[in-house]
């Protein structure tokens, strides 16, 4: 399948670049003066997992959809349960547990 690129084409597309990717990192470059570090990293390492559920919930524009397969889930939840481990606080509460 061949693409016609047109400049009403190209300039959709960044556009939509333009305001979905780089403002979004802009606004998280920005904001993460005013966060902990592990709230920014479970931020920015959580975007695949929500690209993954965007990709299946819309459908590309030339007709061809995202399927999902074992490996994409245990890659998502694998990297669900690495955001909230390292948001949790088990591991400083376990700690302080043993000290006297």
């Amino acid at each position: 399948m061949s693409v016609n690129y047109t400049k009403e084409l190209l300039s959709s597309i960044f556009i939509l670049a333009f305001f979905t990717k780089a403002y979004a990192y802009i606004i998280l470059m920005f904001s993460q003066k005013y966060s902990n570090p592990i709230s920014v990293t479970i931020i920015s390492s959580t975007e695949p997992v929500v690209t993954l559920m965007l990709a299946i919930l819309i459908p590309a524009a030339f007709g061809a959809k995202e399927s999902l397969n074992i490996f994409s889930l245990l890659g998502a939840l694998a990297i669900a349960l690495g955001a909230v481990v390292a948001g949790s606080s088990f591991i400083k509460a376990k700690k302080n547990d043993n000290k006297p």
